[in-house]
């Protein structure tokens, strides 16, 4: 009964079109409200999604590739929340941000509410493609070229979204403008960039 009065609405819905309302909501009753069960869902989605681009299954059979999503999720989707947390609050306080650690976590852990829908649209890929949605190959040769385009377009559109609702978390996590967010967010995005370079530059220098 308390999660009722606490809750207008129900979190699941209203944070896609009052993002800002639904997270001040969660931050007055628990800012640690379904961290797990959403880290789950976002670090299950990016495994699927690393799996398909790094074509996973031309090593290991599909069932194995899925189970091995699954048990992983969860810390997988933690370890990603908490290093995106780290370096927006630490970057944040640029921007004279005024919320904690846990506030801006809680901002960035329900930014992935939407990758909910893309668990549903990867379960609508699985059944058309079976496994060979994991393998290096044009899923178009086995047909169904247009609901393989309809999905990809309602990714992207839940991406931009997803990107729009964290811009609005954020922004209520720490007590600035949107725009504030947004910078800070591009900020960010750029240090993961450079990061990622250096990586790659290290790992080809040291490839024979």
């Amino acid at each position: 009964m308390a999660k009722q009065k606490v809750f207008a609405k129900n979190p699941w819905i209203s944070i896609w079109t009052q993002p800002r309302k639904t997270l001040a909501q969660i931050l007055a009753y628990n800012p640690r409200h379904r961290f797990v069960l959403l880290s789950g869902i976002s670090g299950l989605a990016s495994l699927l999604y690393g799996a398909q681009s790094y074509s996973l299954g031309m090593y290991f059979p599909v069932w194995s590739i899925i189970i091995g999503a699954l048990i992983l999720a969860i810390p997988v989707g933690m370890l990603m929340i908490i290093i995106s947390t780290f370096f927006l609050y630490w970057t944040g306080k640029l921007f004279k941000g005024k919320g904690n650690f846990l506030s801006v976590r809680c901002a960035v852990t329900w930014s992935n509410v939407p990758n909910v829908v893309n668990l549903i649209l990867w379960g609508i890929l699985f059944s058309i493609f079976d496994g060979f949605m994991f393998l290096n190959t044009n899923l178009c040769v086995s047909g169904d070229c247009l609901i393989l385009a309809i999905i990809y377009l309602l990714m992207i559109a839940i991406g931009i979204w997803t990107f729009i609702i964290l811009i609005c978390n954020l922004s209520e996590a720490q007590k600035f403008s949107r725009w504030r967010a947004f910078f800070n967010l591009i900020l960010v995005s750029v240090i993961f960039g450079i990061i990622n370079g250096i990586v790659m530059g290290i790992t080809m220098a040291a490839s024979p």
